[in-house]
């Protein structure tokens, strides 16, 4: 009996559904022909081997037991003498490491005892040399303390001075003299060493001074009310004097008193002459006091002054005689040090020698005596081994000679049956497991389940996560197989499956598509079936890889509206909404079929076959798979749209596109339509009476059962962790090294003509880069909120342009306004391109660095007159040109520069626009 040897499936499993088939088909025939080869079989053998058994097996057993004895005994004694020999071989490996142990120790000992006495004299030496230094530091941090607090005092006692000062001017009615000239009023500069006298001289003139100023009589007329009392005494004794003069003396009694009369007249011409006379010596004094407060207070201003100076000059002295004190004891500090390091260091490399050559001494006599032991362990096993085999194959030999007999004289009595017999036998088995196996592949191979259980209700869905492969295949229900309903020949002996379920599976993603043909009776199973595939499809794909565009013109948008809790997370899964109108219809298949022409231009164009192919280039920028799913076909489809979903049957799945149609068999198709191409590249289900069965010549004899759609709070779920995961899958990261120059391409870029930098992949096969240098594409701004990846994208630029160009290509300014650590790891590792890295800098040292950049461009731009050129390209090709790197200055949050409207933005805005236009 022969059997066809089984075609095997196409990479991918998209012909499993076709090994199916073929699978089934040989079953029935195998099971057909082995029951009767076996039945033969069976007879033959039963009579040739009953009568050789009896008288066979005496005689084999008595010889045997004959053998087994003589092999038994000298096991027995192999093994005795096999364990005496590693005892005394591991006896005498232990005393060797215990030996090695010792001396290792002994060479250990040893070698740290001379290493700590090495160290102990090194930090000795080191403490010695720091405990002078910080006596030296402490005495220095004292003077200066005390220097600051004399300064302080000094400094205290001139401010007193000059304030008694003012205030005295005050109460006098003065204003302060003007200051023509402080530096010459301080007089010429002090020696260093006449610093403190002088300040002692010049505060003591202060001093006389301001008692001068306090004893001045003359200003003191002008303090309160005293000058209004003279001017009234004054007065009053002017008009006592003309009264008395006009009376001729003073009057003596009453009666000359009475007959006295006042002379008004007389008394206003002395009041007036009174008024006048006060004026004009008021005045005079005012001058006089005032001379005298200028000559006192000039002076003492001038002394004020010096002893300022005097005192400042004093504190600088001392402090730059503490600089020098200090830098003495660091640069002795440092010199005693760097002797001790110097004075050590012969010693230790002396002990770590000596520690090496003890060390390897030792272990060579180790390995040649542990070489020894097993020598003469392998000699002794050698002999005991040839023994055991001498042993062995005497008693073998002498079994072989009994069995000689015996077997020629069995031999000759069944070789023939059983040979024929054990041939039979064999081509059965292997004809009915090749058999076997051609069911069980399909079945183990393209099942559908992709590692999930295919009941909804399985515990194991609560620890399910989104898979992060593609599936082979999607399981929409199982096939029934019983043999005997298909034959009733079948073997009795083999190992007969009496009755088991093939799983009914589309296969992904070449026959991905399904098209359901229902009348009424069977529209609700339909539609359960379309949600089963959907939630097959978001289990059994990686999360965001599939999309779905849903058309429900019947059910208005019901039929699915679980499913919309994908747009919670991303409206992109389901499209947006659920579809019903014609002209929301015919719309989205304009946009698959626009989306189909864009994969095929863009993406497949003549690199790729398939989508698929594409992908796996891809990788991380792999197109997701689209699914169309309509309910009730064609309600709602008119005109255009047929031809449209005709073209998306027959070329959607080379672009990753697919349909999952339930047709509504009591609905006419519109004339002159078809579904030839739908039907064609789909997986056909018809209602059959009660049940659907699958439209293919093999399959539809087996009873299709359809999986149930999962429970609405399990799918919910479901869908919430497909939701979750897409949204985090929609984050594509690249790794460096897709964008990082090889070992071999390390500084062998040219900034010559322009910078090019890869920053990141663009489709499957090529980079996307940022080009700069060449007309207009001179400068660069990123912008973006917070976590966007801004500064990743700063640094994946900065590193990748510090790999493909050396320093002399291309220099590196980098300022830091972040208040962070961005760049601080260029300055940590000492990155060659980089003329400046500032971290957390200020806006100050900002503008210092355009300015830097500003100066730098002006001096390339005389070295280009000189040169007679008009670019760095042609300036690198002159004679005797210089070293010149292009420059590229690196800001993160650049506003900073204008977050106050002051003197620096101003300026740094122009130096910008320079930068920019220039």
């Amino acid at each position: 009996m022969s059997v066809t040897e089984p075609s095997s499936p196409t990479a991918g499993g998209d012909d499993s559904r076709d090994l199916q088939r073929e699978a089934l088909r040989l079953l029935v025939e195998l099971s057909n022909e082995s029951a009767a080869v076996e039945t033969q079989i069976e007879q033959r053998r039963a009579a040739a081997l009953a009568d050789a058994k009896k008288r066979h097996g005496k005689t084999v057993a008595a010889t045997e037991q004959q053998r087994d004895g003589a092999h038994e005994q000298a096991r027995r004694r192999y093994d005795e003498e096999a364990a005496r020999i590693s005892a005394e071989a591991e006896r005498q490996l232990e005393a060797l490491r215990d030996q090695d142990q010792t001396s290792r120790s002994r060479i250990t000992d040893d070698m740290d005892s001379a290493d700590a006495q090495t160290k102990h004299a090194l930090q000795q030496a080191s403490w010695l040399a720091e405990s002078v230094y910080e006596g030296a530091m402490v005495q220095v941090q004292k003077e200066a303390k005390a220097g600051r607090e004399l300064l302080e005092q000094r400094q205290a006692t001139i401010a007193g001075i000059e304030r008694q000062a003012v205030e005295l001017l005050t109460r006098y009615g003065q204003r302060i003299p003007p200051d023509a000239d402080a530096d010459a009023q301080a007089g010429p500069s002090v020696p260093p060493e006449r610093a403190n006298e002088t300040y002692e001289q010049n505060i003591s003139v202060a001093q006389q001074q301001l008692a001068t100023l306090q004893g001045l009589a003359v200003p003191k007329l002008f303090t309160g009310i005293r000058a209004y009392l003279v001017a009234a005494l004054v007065f009053i004794g002017a008009v006592a004097l003309t009264q008395f003069a006009i009376s001729g003396g003073i009057p003596t009694g009453e009666a000359e008193l009475r007959a006295t009369r006042i002379d008004w007249r007389a008394m206003g011409i002395a009041a007036g002459a009174a008024g006048a006379f006060i004026a004009l010596g008021g005045l005079a004094l005012w001058f006089i006091a005032k001379r005298q407060v200028r000559e006192t207070f000039v002076p003492l201003r001038s002394a004020l002054a010096a002893s300022r100076l005097a005192a400042q000059h004093h504190h600088d002295i001392g402090a730059a005689q503490r600089e020098q004190t200090a830098a003495r004891a660091t640069k002795r500090r440092d010199q005693e040090l760097a002797a001790a390091t110097e004075k050590i260091a012969p010693v230790k490399s002396r002990n770590a020698r000596k520690r090496a050559s003890a060390i390897q001494t030792a272990r060579e006599h180790h390995s040649s005596s542990i070489a020894k032991v097993e020598a003469q362990r392998r000699s002794a096993r050698a002999t005991l081994e040839q023994w055991r085999k001498d042993t062995l194959g005497d008693a073998d030999r002498a079994y072989s000679q009994q069995m000689t007999v015996e077997a020629k004289r069995h031999e000759t009595e069944i070789s023939a049956a059983q040979r024929r017999y054990a041939d039979e036998r064999a081509t059965l088995e292997r004809s009915w497991n090749d058999g076997l196996r051609r069911i069980e592949k399909p079945i183990a191979g393209s099942d559908g389940s992709n590692g999930q259980p295919h009941d909804w209700d399985d515990p194991a869905w609560r620890r399910w996560v989104p898979p992060d492969r593609f599936a082979t295949a999607v399981r929409f229900g199982e096939l029934g197989v019983d043999l005997k309903q298909v034959t009733d020949q079948v073997p009795q002996q083999l190992a007969l499956p009496k009755h088991f379920s093939v799983p009914a599976a589309r296969t992904f993603p070449k026959h991905a598509s399904l098209l359901i043909h229902t009348n009424h009776a069977g529209r609700a199973q339909a539609i359960r079936t379309l949600q089963m595939v959907m939630a097959r499809l978001l289990t059994s794909l990686p999360a965001g890889r599939v999309r779905f565009t849903i058309i429900d013109p019947v059910g208005l948008g019901q039929n699915f509206a679980g499913f919309m809790h994908l747009a919670d997370h991303d409206e992109a899964l389901v499209g947006g909404r659920i579809w019903t109108e014609a002209d929301q219809i015919d719309q989205r298949l304009a946009n698959l079929t626009e989306h189909m022409e864009t994969v095929i231009q863009k993406y497949l164009r003549n690199e790729f076959a398939t989508i698929d192919e594409y992908n796996e280039q891809a990788g991380e920028l792999a197109e997701p798979y689209r699914f169309l799913v309509v309910a009730d076909f064609p309600v709602g489809f008119q005109g255009e749209a047929f031809r449209r979903l005709n073209s998306i049957a027959s070329t959607g799945a080379k672009c990753g596109v697919y349909t999952l149609v339930a047709r509504d068999t009591r609905q006419p198709l519109p004339s002159g339509t078809h579904l030839d191409e739908l039907e064609a590249h789909s997986l056909n289900l018809v209602r059959h009476g009660d049940h659907f069965m699958w439209r293919d010549d093999v399959f539809k004899r087996f009873p299709l059962t359809l999986d149930a759609p999962p429970a609405e709070q399990f799918l919910t779920s479901i869908l919430d962790v497909v939701g979750r995961r897409a949204k985090e899958a929609k984050r594509v990261e690249v790794s460096f090294d897709t964008i990082a120059p090889p070992d071999d391409k390390f500084w062998t870029g040219s900034t010559a003509e322009d910078v090019s930098v890869p920053i990141g992949r663009m489709g499957a096969t090529r980079l996307q880069s940022m080009k700069l240098g060449r007309g207009v594409a001179q400068h660069v701004l990123m912008a973006g909120k917070t976590g966007s990846g801004k500064s990743t994208l700063m640094h994946a630029i900065i590193t990748n342009l510090a790999m493909w160009y050396s320093p002399d290509e291309i220099e590196l300014y980098l300022v830091d306004f972040k208040k962070g650590v961005e760049f601080k790891t260029y300055g940590v590792h000492q990155l060659p391109h980089a003329r400046a890295i500032a971290v957390e800098s200020d806006r100050e040292f900002g503008l210092s660095v355009l300015q830097r950049i500003d100066a730098e461009l002006g001096r390339r731009g005389t070295l280009f007159r000189k040169a007679g050129v008009q670019d760095l390209a042609s300036y690198r090709k002159s004679p005797g040109a210089q070293v010149m790197p292009r420059t590229l200055l690196v800001i993160d949050e650049f506003q900073e520069f204008f977050s106050e409207d002051d003197r620096l933005s101003q300026d740094a805005g122009l130096l910008l626009d320079r930068l920019v236009r220039q």
